[in-house]
């Protein structure tokens, strides 16, 4: 991908944008995935399983975006899943 603007210390580009995510992978809590957030993961209407999405995403946004990988780095909405 060919980013032609300028890249900024500590601002994210658009390698750093993934589809279905509520904000920029690695802008969360250094050392976290989207595993570990209370977000991903989440019981749609119209599925019997959960469905590996950002539910977060979905809350900002109205619609359901496509499936987001665990192993992704957190964005900035990362919060703790429970155990």
């Amino acid at each position: 991908m060919i980013d032609f603007l300028t890249k900024q210390p500590g601002v994210p580009s658009k390698a750093d944008a993934v589809p279905g995510m509520a904000h920029f992978r690695g802008s969360g809590p250094a050392g976290t995935t989207c595993h570990a957030c209370k977000f991903h993961k989440y019981l749609r209407a119209d599925r019997a399983k959960p469905y590996a999405g950002c539910l977060k995403f979905y809350q900002l946004s109205n619609r359901h975006g496509p499936t987001v990988h665990g192993s992704t780095p957190s964005c900035k909405y990362f919060k703790e899943a429970p155990q």
